[in-house]
């Protein structure tokens, strides 16, 4: 039974290290990609935004479930401190990189998540 708790207990260690995230660090007092600036639309069409604003702050969500955040960049990632009531703060690191009016998102504080985003202005004009 004790040999059965050691190696279950290995298991869980080997387990932890391969798949487990360490915390994400925001990368602090970064640059501001004034690219970003503007508002971007979910590409499938949701109804899910993001509003970067010029001073690091922003809005993103759904119309009426909104939370807001700061951000700043740095080599071509994206650090978002967020501030969500029911969730309290916490940060995101993302990757980004543009396609014309396209902006796409890859999680580097998760795995498999990566979105697209539209700029608002290419779709409706400014």
């Amino acid at each position: 039974m004790k040999k059965i708790i050691i190696l279950t207990g290995i298991l869980l260690v080997i387990l932890l290290a391969l798949f487990a995230r360490p915390p994400i660090q925001p990368l602090g007092t970064g640059e501001l990609d004034t690219y970003l600036v503007g508002t971007w639309l979910f590409e499938t069409d949701i109804g899910f935004e993001y509003h970067f604003h010029q001073d690091g702050t922003g809005i993103r969500g759904w119309w009426g479930a909104q939370s807001t955040f700061t951000w700043s960049t740095r080599d071509n990632i994206l650090s978002i401190m967020c501030d969500v009531q029911s969730l309290g703060v916490f940060a995101e690191l993302w990757d980004y990189s543009f396609n014309g009016d396209t902006v796409t998102l890859i999680a580097r504080h998760a795995y498999n998540m990566s979105f697209t985003f539209i700029r608002h202005d290419a779709l409706f004009g400014g």
